[in-house]
């Protein structure tokens, strides 16, 4: 299949792929999405580092340092430079977007281990929190599979023709699909800045949750975690396309107006 793809001309890729730059959401939803930042590293700072337990110190910091480390490209490749180093920007698109995960991941792996330690008092705590961070671990492999895959139909999809000029895209026939990708963007920035203001708060208010919710609520961190994974993964794999296109075809000077 890569062959065949590699060997693609340019009619198949007339949908999103021929310019760098994504559009734009919303004032109010990307808003949103950039308060959302500042706070996961708050949350780190002032939680994280100062935890009892090793490994919760020891993923803040790995959180931290890689923002550190992906603030370099931010810095070379912002949106000045689309036009100069096309391919650098798109990849820089794709660092933010494992960067915003690594910290939801974080920070919620973070709560996860601290209602588990609240609920489990007849067990060694660091136990639970080394448990509760393996299993984290395993969903940053997850992570890694998910966008595999979301690559693999990608690549099916534009080889099928779904992105030629009229093409169906990624999501076939789908009645209002842009209502419901717009929907989906805003939902996602909406309960994230909510979750991390719950988490706030309950810890301000010192609010605690009872065993009996402790199943639920797990179940609700997961599946959000799921499906911010498939989410991100979806935008991972455009933006894949687009810097395939861009090395193979170049980009359009109208790109650009």
């Amino acid at each position: 299949m890569n062959k065949k793809f590699d060997s693609l001309p340019k009619e198949y890729f007339a949908q999103k792929f021929t310019n760098p730059k994504f559009q734009q959401m919303e004032p109010s939803t990307l808003r949103m999405w950039f308060i959302c930042f500042p706070i996961f590293y708050l949350v780190n700072i002032f939680v994280g580092l100062k935890s009892d337990y090793a490994a919760m110190r020891y993923a803040a910091w790995f959180v931290l340092l890689t923002a550190v480390v992906l603030l370099i490209p931010k810095l070379i490749f912002g949106r000045k430079m689309i036009k100069k180093h096309p391919v650098g920007f798109v990849r820089c698109c794709i660092l933010s977007f494992g960067e915003l995960k690594l910290n939801l991941l974080s920070v919620l792996t973070m709560v996860v281990a601290y209602v588990m330690v609240d609920n489990f008092f007849d067990r060694d705590h660091n136990e639970i929190v080394n448990i509760v961070y393996i299993c984290a671990g395993a969903m940053l492999l997850l992570d890694i599979a998910v966008n595999l895959l979301f690559w693999h139909i990608m690549k099916k999809r534009i080889i099928a023709g779904a992105y030629k000029e009229g093409g169906s895209g990624f999501f076939g026939d789908m009645k209002h699909k842009d209502l419901i990708w717009s929907i989906i963007v805003k939902l996602s920035a909406i309960g994230m800045s909510a979750s991390l203001a719950v988490i706030t708060l309950g810890r301000f208010f010192d609010l605690h949750i009872e065993a009996a919710q402790v199943p639920a609520f797990i179940t609700i961190i997961v599946l959000l975690m799921l499906w911010l994974i498939c989410l991100i993964a979806f935008c991972d794999a455009l933006t894949l396309g687009r810097i395939h296109y861009i090395k193979k075809f170049g980009i359009e000077e109208d790109c650009f107006r």
